[in-house]
């Protein structure tokens, strides 16, 4: 016997998490690709290891076996349906009749047999979930698929509890199992991996979730004569006219089924409606009357019938889902590519509404396209082409997916705008170094830190080798000339490719319309000053949205906003000290320093940069890329002084008083010493009270700081504090300072209380 596993690139498990004290259950990840491990096994012992030492792996079981080695592939054709199993699998979905896996194995005459229980991922984390569990066995004989599917039916129909767990399909046409028919099918997944739980959500399930039972028998012997097809579906519609009339329905006299060429649907089926659409892996997967399983699909392009994975008939669109039928109808017609290999592209794209026109070519992996405004836009585009034109705009997909080496699939009308650089499509050859000529212009414009070069470098790298976002940004700062246009446009844009990085100035991100993030790797803001916009703290917000969440909302023109996914990676450039506002406690920015000397740079040199590209390219490509070293900014010296120039004075003394930073108080003393009351001017008395109240620090007298403390610090520090009580308790307030009920010198105040730091250099 053969037991097949798969994996992906993320653990094939569910994942709960806690929000506003709800519990949100996220579905196992859609994935396309996938590797298969097969193993030879002889028992249940044998096939119990396996699953254990897959799901700790995030791996998932597969109901039958795969044809070849899968390798990060598409796992479509790669089974056999019709091919004999010894391998019984039960399925069991929140059953509430039933006490125990122990109770329904002796209903079903299967107690004394050896068994696997492996409990689903939401036993011991959703309330009420009732039993939820996978149970494996090895069947004496092999069994052919659809004779345990008419086994299961006829189990589901005959047990009294596993009957009273029956209920109605969405479409309200079929029978939803309480023992999944299903699981007999060569092609089912069974996610057999534990679940994973986000803070704050608790898992009462005690043990091992996957368990070897032992008992009498080592393998289960099912009755030799199963119920037919025609018997199962008698005794399946007497029960679904019972639950359609407890529901209020109509009955259903005579349940008809018709075919079409090789599928089979049931004719006249109850309608129903779309209430959720999404399409991944070549199909479109549905929602149905407020569900929310995902579980009715049909092919991308081929919207003729739809199918299911629940245990329901195939039903014809045109029937169930008439207005959704209305709708996507005319996709059935297949483009045609001409004799040259290229397929004339004139569409709509299903998300935006917008119209695209161009060419791709099979042959040469040409991809050439351009938005249009109108359909009239595109049907002169087909006639000058000599390319029919329908009756109607078909609607494709438009996405665009560094990930993917689709570029244009006419069976799934999808177009991914992803076009790499003649260097991206190279395959790596391992270099050590940075390219010198390169090397010199970077670490310039880094102002000439070898440290901050290497951070930056890596950095790059991530972009490069992961096509993603690394959650930081960089500040690049210096008088003009030091090499910051020379690397946008010399270096990165023939890198990584024209399109993909994005000169903006930092005042044009104020327009609503931002269509160009969502095809960028790398936006570099120009002549950036976030100071001297009036919204500093919407345009603050929106950088850190574009920084590390992983979608942004796009608005092109006249056209509703949509989310994608996020690939923008910052570098803000600047011939200002201030380019952008740092929080003290920060952790997106990157800071090099400043550069205060131009970069001599020849034309040769320019001509040698366009030369050591490829080899550039091949550093990034081969060198280490640390996406954990990419998200964790420098704290160098650098960014400390950008925190505190983009720092108002008044927060800064306020946060040396709350953390007691003696030593930055003292920097501010006056270099006369006055005493309080003396002097002519009010600057000599707010000086003298700023003298006596170091004194006081120093002296240990001032451990608790009331209101009047804190005025007088400010006061002669920044000036043009306000005077009132309280107006200035309000408007410290706006600083991070709060005054609160304390204790001082065995008096009840309001203040604050301090952990004074003083050595002895500033108490002398």
């Amino acid at each position: 016997m053969k037991a097949t596993f798969l994996s992906a690139n993320a653990p094939l498990t569910k994942t709960f998490t806690l929000e506003d004290g709800e519990l949100k259950k996220i579905g196992h990840p859609s994935i396309i690709e996938v590797t298969s491990w097969q193993h030879d096994f002889e028992t249940l012992q044998d096939l119990h290891d396996m699953l254990v030492a897959h799901a700790e792996l995030g791996h998932c079981f597969l109901k039958g076996n795969v044809t070849r080695r899968l390798i990060e592939e598409t796992r479509a054709g790669s089974t056999d349906p019709n091919e004999v199993t010894r391998v019984l699998l039960l399925d069991l979905d929140g059953l509430k009749t039933v006490p125990s896996v122990d109770a329904l194995l002796a209903q079903l005459g299967l107690h004394d047999v050896d068994h696997i229980v492996q409990y689903s991922s939401s036993m011991g984390i959703v309330p009420d979930k009732g039993l939820s569990a996978h149970v494996f066995m090895l069947l004496d004989k092999p069994w052919y698929p659809s004779m345990l599917k008419q086994w299961l039916i006829h189990v589901n129909l005959s047990n009294p509890n596993l009957r009273a767990n029956i209920s109605l399909s969405r479409t309200n046409n079929a029978l939803r199992w309480a023992l999944d028919v299903g699981t007999c099918q060569n092609d089912k997944l069974i996610y057999v991996a534990p679940p994973i739980t986000g803070k704050g959500v608790v898992d009462t399930f005690e043990g091992p979730r996957i368990v070897l039972v032992e008992r009498q028998k080592r393998v289960a012997v099912l009755p030799e004569q199963v119920p037919t097809a025609e018997a199962n579906r008698v005794g399946s519609d007497k029960v679904l006219n019972e639950l359609r009339e407890k529901q209020g329905l109509p009955k259903r006299n005579k349940i008809t089924f018709k075919s079409s060429g090789p599928t089979e649907y049931m004719a006249h089926p109850d309608r129903a409606v779309v209430t959720g659409i999404k399409a991944e892996r070549g199909f479109v997967y549905l929602n149905l009357n407020r569900g929310d399983s995902w579980g009715y699909y049909h092919p991308e392009g081929n919207p003729t019938f739809i199918h299911n994975f629940k245990g329901e008939p195939t039903y014809l669109t045109s029937e169930l889902l008439p207005d959704y039928w209305t709708e996507v109808k005319g996709t059935i017609n297949a483009p045609r590519f001409d004799q040259t290999g290229t397929l004339y592209l004139a569409f709509r794209d299903f998300r935006t509404a917008g119209y695209w026109n161009g060419t791709w070519n099979r042959k040469t992996k040409e991809l050439n396209m351009a938005q249009a405004k109108s359909a009239d836009q595109l049907k002169s585009f087909l006639k000058q082409h000599g390319q029919p034109v329908g009756d109607f705009v078909p609607d494709w997909n438009v996405s665009f997916d560094p990930h993917s080496a689709m570029v244009v699939d006419p069976d799934a009308r999808t177009v991914n705008l992803y076009q790499p650089s003649k260097y991206m499509q190279m395959t790596p050859v391992p270099r050590a170094t940075v390219p010198p000529v390169i090397r010199r212009v970077v670490l310039h414009a880094l102002g000439g830190d070898e440290v901050v070069m290497e951070h930056f470098m890596n950095w790059l790298a991530v972009v490069l080798q992961y096509k993603c976002r690394t959650m930081t940004a960089w500040v690049l700062h210096g008088t003009q000339g030091t090499g910051k246009g020379i690397m946008l446009n010399h270096i990165l844009r023939p890198l990584f490719g024209m399109e993909y990085v994005v000169s903006k100035r930092m005042e044009e991100l104020e327009s609503q319309f931002n269509g160009f993030m969502e095809r960028c790797f790398i936006l570099f803001l120009d002549e950036a000053q976030m100071s001297s916009f009036g919204r500093k703290d919407v345009m603050d917000a929106n950088f850190k949205n574009y920084i590390v969440e992983p979608t942004i909302s796009i608005r092109r023109m006249h056209t509703m906003p949509y989310e994608v996914s996020n690939y923008l990676n910052l570098i803000f450039a600047s011939n200002k000290q201030d380019p952008v506002i740092i929080d003290p406690e920060d952790r997106r920015f990157n800071v090099a320093g400043y550069q205060d000397s131009r970069l001599q740079i020849l034309d040769s040199d320019l001509d040698e940069i366009q030369n050591e590209i490829e080899a550039f390219y091949h550093y990034l490509a081969g060198r280490k890329a640390d996406r954990a070293m990419a998200r964790t900014p420098l704290n160098n010296s650098a960014k400390q002084k950008m925190v505190l120039v983009g720092r108002a004075a008044v927060d800064v003394v306020c946060e040396a008083l709350r953390k007691g930073d003696f030593a930055f108080l003292w920097d501010q003393r006056p270099t006369r010493h006055l005493k309080e009351g003396t002097g002519n001017t009010i600057t000599d008395v707010a000086a003298g009270k700023y003298i006596k109240f170091l004194d006081e620090v120093a002296a240990g007298k001032k451990a608790v700081l009331v209101r009047e403390d804190v005025q007088d610090v400010l006061a002669y520090v920044i000036g043009g504090v306000p005077t009132s009580p309280y107006k200035f308790t309000s408007w410290v307030k706006h600083h991070g300072m709060m005054f609160e009920p304390t204790t001082h010198d065995g008096k009840s105040v309001r203040g604050i209380r301090v952990d004074w730091k003083i050595d002895g250099t500033t108490k002398s």
